[in-house]
């Protein structure tokens, strides 16, 4: 059986990984240089426990379970996590109500261990503002490198026979008798069924097959600050409201402190940039719960993210004929990943005759240690970066998401000239021809 999956992110990873179990011929077009390129590579990279949903929802359904998978695949894949657990806290009577009806919600969505604190939680959690008066605790939500994640799960699919097409956007799709006809610039190619999990061009994609479709991008600004400015006991929500999950205050699985998102809805699915007051908002959000947040001007990087939401407020999963979609995948998408791409699986494994392999790797080769310290901020070696280009990396940015290179306090003042010549040397470029993400040349002009 031959199968194309549209779309390296999260979500068209994670099916990838699911289907490389079994005696497939599995494509994956990606239109960008590298996988996790769009929503995938900025989020808060938490790992929700479930209990935000409405039980009715592919959302509540699949988070669940998604939470679940990836407590396994983090260690198969070993990318970086904290299982610390998550917290939403209440400040007045109202906000209360409103964490007794998240419990009953996770009870329904079989949330484990979700309990409800009082006025204890400030002995649990001393970073929080003394007017929190109680909060709702969910011990199995955790946050992981979300940067990492999608490099991880393609490393380990590439060793597992899963063909990638880079730079390689689908233009055209048609239905022939030989299967559904894929076009893009470059290729053409007859497959067996063709899986879209294109993100925020899921509805693009979908209409090439007649559907209608409409998705919508919501901006998210984050800013991080220097690793142990403040180290927390837990992943700290606000209450939610109707639109958002709030600012949220977290450590990352570096140390990192990171605060954020606001939710913005926009027009261009390519906007990620910040604003001032995008950015101001989310900063004085995150002091109304937590206390001691560093001053604004000690953030070493502000960036923002773009989530596909869609007009019914959920994942649209259609499995129809030989052309499914698997789209419109925001929060919480990132969690949700691993269990949609095990529910993919078993829907191919029920409608088609399709055997497992004998020999399957569950286990991702982690980057060799050794040589000079290029990023002394991160610790990172001659031997990671080498690894991380030798497995799939072009560019500075692809070299950042694979090993944290550039990612410390310094955000690559010193280290950028040293990567970049690792990079010339590996991929036999001139040094000014090195890329920081594809398209966007470092040093212009040719060196003398």
């Amino acid at each position: 059986m031959k199968i194309a999956i549209i779309g390296a992110g999260i979500v068209g990873l994670a099916i990838a990984r699911e289907l490389s179990r079994y005696q497939c011929e599995i494509h994956v077009f990606e239109k960008n240089e590298d996988v996790g390129m769009g929503t995938s590579k900025a989020n808060t990279g938490i790992i929700h426990a479930g209990f935000d949903d409405d039980p009715k929802t592919l959302r509540a359904k699949f988070c669940e379970r998604g939470n679940e998978i990836w407590h396994k695949w983090v260690n198969e894949l070993k990318i970086p996590a904290r299982w610390c657990g998550e917290i939403v806290v209440a400040k007045d009577e109202k906000e209360m109500r409103k964490l007794e009806e998240l419990k009953k919600r996770g009870e329904k969505n079989k949330v484990r261990g979700i309990e409800i604190w009082e006025k204890e939680v400030l002995n649990k959690e001393k970073n929080l503002n003394t007017d929190v008066i109680g909060a709702l605790y969910a011990p199995t939500g955790g946050v992981m490198d979300s940067f990492f994640a999608p490099v991880a799960i393609y490393e380990n699919t590439v060793d597992n026979g899963v063909i990638f097409h880079f730079n390689s956007e689908v233009i055209n799709l048609e239905e022939r008798n030989k299967g559904i006809m894929l076009e893009t610039e470059r290729e053409k190619d007859y497959f067996d069924l063709v899986i879209n999990s294109a993100g925020l061009y899921g509805d693009k994609i979908a209409s090439l097959m007649g559907y209608n479709f409409k998705i919508y991008p919501r901006k998210g600004e984050y800013l991080i600050f220097p690793k142990n400015s403040l180290n927390l006991n837990y992943i700290i929500f606000p209450a939610p409201s109707e639109k958002s999950k709030g600012v949220v205050v977290e450590n990352t699985p570096a140390g990192n402190l990171m605060i954020g998102p606001n939710a913005q809805d926009i027009e261009d699915k390519e906007d990620v940039s910040t604003t001032e007051e995008g950015l101001n908002y989310v900063y004085e959000n995150a002091k109304e719960i937590v206390k001691n947040i560093p001053p604004r001007n000690e953030s070493i990087r502000q960036f923002s993210g773009l989530r596909a939401e869609t007009e019914n407020h959920d994942f649209i999963i259609t499995l129809e004929n030989k052309f499914w979609n698997v789209i419109g995948i925001r929060s919480p998408g990132l969690t949700s990943a691993p269990g949609i791409g095990e529910f993919i699986r078993s829907e191919i494994e029920k409608r088609y005759k399709i055997r497992r392999k004998e020999k399957w790797n569950l286990y991702r080769k982690e980057y060799p240690k050794y040589g000079k310290v290029i990023c002394d901020c991160e610790d990172i070696t001659e031997g990671e970066i080498r690894e991380a280009i030798r497995r799939g990396a072009t560019t500075v940015e692809g070299v950042k998401r694979r090993t944290m290179a550039g990612m410390g306090s310094c955000q690559g003042s010193f280290c950028l000239p040293r990567i970049m010549k690792i990079i010339s040397e590996e991929r036999n470029i001139p040094f000014e021809k090195v890329e920081m993400k594809k398209g966007a040349y470092i040093l212009a002009g040719k060196l003398r």
